[in-house]
């Protein structure tokens, strides 16, 4: 259909259709399915509720290249699914300043805050063989192989520290059979040394 000059609907034999806003193309078939130029709204309002777009501002604060889906309720607050494209990374976030919150059965599992921080409220769960690196060279490694486990540092000292926000009256008991000591660090006080739970050696201040 053509109005005054300025395009409604366009249809091509064995072609495309082509729907228009004040004569500019916002959605196309294709042969693949349908191309949208700007955002779909799904909702009561639209573009309120969920967007799919262009190229637009990413979570990233850059532009994607790639597709956006995008939830937004009433209050501006919104969570960004974004594709690639030819450039930049995949992945789920939220331009705004607002925490983004991951949850199952109506109850938060973990949440990503906005200083970047990640809290977990539930067990963190690795299969074997999965490790824990941490440092920008991983130089701490937390492992368990199925049978053993171990803590390695591969950088300067490593240090165990109870106490460490204050004296908060904290030892440190090292057991190598749960529920019977091996070696207890008491804080401001003596090395314990033990030999199948029974005291052998202990240090004194004098």
């Amino acid at each position: 259909s053509y109005t005054g000059g300025e395009n409604i609907i366009k249809g091509t034999a064995n072609g495309a259709v082509e729907l228009y806003y004040d004569n500019s193309k916002k959605l196309e078939t294709t042969s693949a399915g349908a191309k949208i130029t700007g955002s779909l709204g799904i909702g009561t309002t639209p573009e309120t509720l969920l967007n799919i777009k262009g190229n637009d501002t990413a979570y990233s604060g850059g532009t994607a290249v790639g597709a956006i889906i995008q939830a937004e309720d009433t209050a501006g607050r919104k969570v960004q699914l974004v594709a690639p494209g030819s450039v930049g990374e995949a992945g789920v976030g939220t331009p705004t300043n607002h925490p983004l919150t991951f949850f199952t059965g109506n109850t938060e599992r973990a949440r990503f805050g906005t200083d970047g921080n990640l809290s977990i409220y539930h067990d963190l769960l690795l299969t074997d063989n999965s490790d824990i690196k941490i440092g920008t060279g991983q130089d701490i490694n937390i492992w368990h192989n199925g049978t053993s486990s171990g803590f390695d540092n591969k950088t300067g000292h490593l240090y165990i520290r109870g106490n460490s926000g204050g004296d908060v009256g904290g030892n440190i008991y090292i057991q190598a059979l749960s529920g019977e000591n091996s070696i207890n660090l008491i804080h401001d006080g003596a090395v314990e040394l033990y030999y199948d739970n029974s005291k052998k050696a202990e240090t004194f201040g004098s």
